[in-house]
C-alpha cells in the first residue's frame, strides 16, 4: 500500500478562500481520498477546491502505479547486468534497448505524466466533459474554438459551470437570447450566475 502522497502549493491556493471549518473538511477529504479513494461529502465551496486537488492525486496515483509496474518488470529481468566492461554511464549500455530501464522514484517530477496527457494518451478526468457542456448549452456556434477554450479551463471552473449552467439556461429558454458559447467561456459568465438554489439572475 502506498504510504505517502505529494502535497503541492497549489492545493493551498485552491483552499485559501474557504473558511476554517470548510478548510478542515477539505483536508480531511483529501487525506481520506489519498488513503482509500473514497470521497467524503463536502459543502459546495470545499467541493470545488477538492475537485482540483483530486485531479492531482489521480494523476500521481497513475504515475505511482506505472512506476511500480516498471520496477517489477526490471526486477524480473534481474536488474542492470553487472559487467565491468560496461559500467553504468557507458554510452553503449545506455543506448541498448534490451537493457532494463533505471527504476523511477516517487519523488521525481511529473513531466512524464504530463507528456502522456498532452501527447494523445489518457485524457484528464473531468466532472463536466465538453460534450455535456455543448449539449446542455444548446447554441452550436464556434464549436472548435469553444472546445479549445473549454480544455484550457481549470477543473474548479468546470465544476462551477456544471452547477450554474442550468440556472442560466432556465433564465434564457430561447437560445437566440443566450450569449454565444465562446462569449460565455471567454467572459467567465458562470461567475455571474448564482447557484441553482439562489434566485439572482445572470445579466445578459
Amino acid at each position: 500500500m502506498k504510504e505517502s502522497f505529494i502535497m503541492y502549493l497549489s492545493f493551498d491556493e485552491a483552499a485559501k478562500l474557504l473558511n476554517d471549518e470548510d478548510r478542515g473538511k477539505l483536508w480531511s477529504a483529501v487525506f481520506e481520498y489519498a488513503k482509500t479513494g473514497q470521497e467524503l461529502p463536502l459543502p459546495l465551496p470545499a467541493k470545488v477546491a477538492f475537485a482540483t486537488i483530486r485531479e492531482h492525486l489521480k494523476r500521481d496515483g497513475r504515475k505511482y502505479e506505472n512506476i511500480c509496474a516498471r520496477n517489477a518488470t526490471n526486477g524480473r529481468k534481474g536488474g542492470r547486468p553487472k559487467n565491468p566492461e560496461k559500467p553504468v554511464g557507458n554510452l553503449e549500455t545506455q543506448n541498448n534497448p534490451d537493457e532494463p530501464r533505471k527504476a523511477d522514484t516517487d519523488s521525481e517530477n511529473d513531466s512524464d505524466t504530463e507528456n502522456i496527457i498532452h501527447s494523445g494518451g489518457e485524457p484528464p478526468v473531468t466532472a463536466f466533459p465538453f460534450e455535456q457542456f455543448w449539449k446542455e448549452y444548446g447554441k452550436p456556434i464556434d464549436r472548435a474554438k469553444c472546445e479549445v477554450k473549454y480544455g484550457m479551463l481549470r477543473e474548479a471552473d468546470r465544476v462551477l459551470i456544471k452547477d450554474r449552467l442550468p440556472g442560466y439556461i432556465s433564465n434564457t429558454p430561447d437560445a437566440q437570447f443566450r450569449k454565444n458559447p465562446l462569449t460565455y467561456l471567454n467572459g467567465k459568465c458562470w461567475l455571474d450566475e448564482p447557484a441553482q438554489h439562489e434566485e439572482r439572475k445572470c445579466a445578459l
